[in-house]
């Protein structure tokens, strides 16, 4: 399958998501950031790639209560460049690699396999908050949400929204570098390159079964950090949600990188 990403899919993803980071958007500012072509949003280009690995896990009947998705990011993908998809399957797992046609190098992989149920129920947490598939959610998300191939990865991407929405992510920095002083996320992908690395999502069998509406409990767990200025952070954020009987229904991890931030151009 060949992906090729525009200004039109920029668009869509950010209109879905929040996710306005001017390097997805701008020659000018990519090129202030290091980069000659404006960046692919690597989550929209992990939509194509979840869809894929879904249509293969759905043609063999899978087998299990729980899946997980499990994908590295190695190299940004640029706007209007020719991307080749491959799917294969060894013991079970489905693998995806999203090649460069230019060079045929791998910009990310990703494998979806069943997994182990989490061990213990998620408890209530008393800052947790509510979601809802309303049909205007849907409607702007960039695929097809009531399909079983993208079900779930309709609440993945609704879960990521939220992780950028909420206050956790900019605090947690300020936390480490009080200097810096980020209001929103959105403040911290404005003024320094920050890249998405790592992305794991644990998602029930029942996200395989679209429904006309779900509601779900959700909760951002403690932010973990490491780096300073000089060196890049690190970051690694987590959501959970579950559902009214408090049984876990999908959990969204993200890891994100930074530049040093003396290294910002201005």
């Amino acid at each position: 399958m060949i992906c090729q990403y525009t200004l039109n899919e920029a668009n869509a993803w950010a209109h879905f998501s929040g996710d306005y980071n001017p390097i997805h958007f701008s020659v000018e500012h990519a090129r202030s950031m290091e980069s000659e072509h404006i960046v692919v949003h690597g989550m929209r280009a992990m939509l194509d790639m979840k869809r894929s690995l879904s249509e293969s896990l759905l043609s063999r009947l899978p087998i299990g209560d729980f899946f997980r998705f499990s994908a590295r990011l190695r190299k940004p993908m640029h706007c209007d460049r020719p991307y080749l998809l491959c799917v294969s399957e060894a013991g079970g797992r489905f693998n995806g690699k999203m090649l460069d046609m230019h060079d045929d190098s791998e910009c990310f992989s990703a494998r979806l396999f069943p997994a182990m149920q989490p061990s213990k129920t998620l408890p209530p947490r008393a800052d947790s908050r509510c979601v809802s598939s309303t049909e205007t959610l849907k409607e702007l998300f960039p695929g097809c949400a009531d399909t079983p191939e993208e079900y779930w990865s309709f609440w993945d991407a609704l879960l990521f929204q939220r992780l950028l929405a909420a206050p956790e992510l900019p605090l947690a920095i300020n936390a480490v570098e009080p200097a810096f002083k980020a209001t929103s996320s959105e403040a911290v992908f404005s003024r320094f390159p920050v890249v998405q690395t790592h992305h794991e999502v644990l998602f029930s069998v029942e996200l395989l079964y679209p429904k006309p509406e779900l509601s779900m409990h959700y909760a951002i767990l403690p932010i973990h950090i490491v780096g300073n200025k000089d060196s890049g952070l690190i970051m690694r954020a987590e959501i959970q949600a579950w559902g009214r009987k408090q049984q876990p229904l999908i959990s969204t991890a993200i890891t994100l990188k930074t530049w040093p931030m003396n290294r910002t151009k201005h």
